[in-house]
């Protein structure tokens, strides 16, 4: 029998925070997908909410437990996407209204059972991508260090917490890009030792699997999902 379980999903709009709402809906589970844009896949709870507005994430989530109770489950998919300066909207958006909006989901979370929150970070925070900034970086790595630390502070309360860091991945949002740019796509595969892209389905079951019950003696770990690109020294790579 499936568990049934009521799990929130702030920045399931698109990319891999949709691809995981329509995973948790494939387990029977209640869905509520926050963003700005309000947008959320069909049979989902969908609620225009900015995780950085303290008074709408409140608003949001007396909505979300109103319509599917309490929570068992919350992850958050959200990321900065520029319309401030770097530093200030990449560590407020990844790091600091994060551990706001943690603490105030706390009181709504099951009295009993499984509980866990996702973090989602980037490969970023473990390994420089020139392509991204300074702040960038350094709010993926902060990430890992506010999952250890509510993994650790939230234990006791039977919350698991942990994080999940992907790479490069083919999603709707990308797919004509990769089709036309076929030399970058063929660099991208290369530089896996799968040799192909991952997509964005696949690290979604990575974040349902650390979600559900089944990841239940899981805490404070960072599951790295780049199809093993970073296990290839880059100098070797360069010989070639």
């Amino acid at each position: 029998m499936s568990e049934k379980r009521h799990i929130l999903v702030v920045g399931g709009s698109r990319g891999i925070g949709r691809a995981f709402a329509n995973l948790c809906l494939q387990r029977d589970w209640d869905v509520t997908v926050l963003s700005r844009s309000g947008e959320a896949p069909e049979n989902t709870l969908g609620i225009r909410a900015d995780l950085c507005d303290a008074d709408q994430f409140d608003e949001a989530l007396r909505l979300a437990i109103e319509h599917n109770g309490p929570l068992q489950s919350s992850a958050f998919f959200q990321r900065y996407r520029g319309e401030t300066a770097s530093w200030k909207g990449h560590w407020e958006t990844s790091v600091v209204h994060v551990d706001a909006a943690v603490t105030t989901l706390l009181p709504h979370f099951a009295n009993s059972g499984d509980k866990s929150i996702v973090l989602v970070s980037s490969t970023a925070a473990l390994f420089v991508a020139p392509e991204q900034d300074a702040a960038y970086h350094a709010s993926r790595a902060a990430q890992l260090g506010l999952m250890r630390y509510l993994a650790v502070h939230l234990g006791s309360r039977g919350i698991r917490v942990n994080c999940i860091s992907p790479g490069t991945l083919l999603k709707e949002e990308n797919l004509t890009f990769f089709a036309k740019d076929s030399e970058k796509r063929a660099l991208c595969e290369k530089a896996s030792p799968l040799r192909r892209m991952g997509h964005a389905m696949e690290v979604a079951s990575a974040a349902e699997f650390l979600c559900s019950s089944n990841a239940s003696w899981i805490t404070g770990q960072n599951l790295v999902c780049d199809g093993g690109a970073s296990l290839v020294w880059p100098e070797s790579e360069s010989r070639k």
